[in-house]
This record gives C-alpha cells, structure tokens and sequence, in this order.
C-alpha cells in the first residue's frame, strides 16, 4: 500500500495488487464517539468495492442512537450478480463504544451483514462487511 498526503486532513491510499484499489482516508471528528453519534437519517451506498463480485447498493436509512444497542432501518436497492433487487427493507443492530478504540463497533443484520462500524463524525460512519466474501465500504451520510 502506498499512501499520498493530499491536504493536511486528507489522504490517498493506492493498494497495487493484480487491480489497482484506492481510496480517500479523512481524519475522525474530536470527541467521544459512541452509539448516540449514530443518530437520525442517513443515506447510503457502497464505495470500494474489494472484487468484481460485490454487492453494490445504496439506500435510506434512520438510526435511533439507542444504548447500549442501537438500531437502524430502512429501504435499501440492491446490485448483485443475480439482478437487481429495490426498495427492500432492512434493519441491523448496531453497537459503538468510545474503549478502547474510540467510535468503532459491531453491526449486524440484514444491512452489510455481520461488520464493523466506523464513526467518522456525528453525521457519518462507515461499515466493512465482515460476512461477505467480496466486501465493500459502505458509507453512510446525513
């Protein structure tokens, strides 16, 4: 993996392999983050996808910040190799902690199945799929 500094909060990561992947990172919001950052609507979809087999989707989404689980549903459209799939619910349980890894946690499902949750900031998180043999990113934004 190569990494290339683009601002003084932003990076490009390049992974050469037998396909070129790369990606943006961005720096986490101050603060504790726990369950109560994932809070209210968000709208989604997938970014990186790992291999040519992932599933690709993009949805809307209202999560409750509940603690110490959370929960998040709402309709999804769906991508996947056996044809597309619309306007299918879904709903996960979610669980952020602040420790020992601040704004990180478990997410399961029937969005991203098994995974685990990023919070980025109060307005986004990020899940990886840890369930799916061709994971992507998915993004979730207010």
């Amino acid at each position: 993996m190569v990494a290339y500094m683009v601002s003084s909060n932003q990076a490009l990561f390049l992974i050469p392999d037998s396909s070129v992947l790369f990606g943006f990172g961005e720096p986490q919001a101050a603060g504790s983050l726990t369950n109560s950052a994932v809070n209210g609507r968000y709208a989604s979809s997938t970014t990186t996808p790992a291999t040519l087999g992932a599933v690709i989707f993009s949805g809307e989404f209202t999560a409750d910040g509940a603690i110490p689980t959370g929960n998040i549903t709402g309709t999804e459209d769906i991508g996947a190799a056996g044809g597309p799939s619309l306007a299918v619910a879904a709903n996960a349980t979610y669980s952020v902690s602040s420790f020992p890894t601040n704004g990180r946690g478990t997410i399961g499902g029937s969005i991203g199945g098994s995974g685990i949750v990023y919070v980025v900031s109060t307005s986004k998180f990020v899940v990886v799929s840890s369930s799916d043999p061709n994971p992507a990113v998915l993004i979730f934004e207010q």
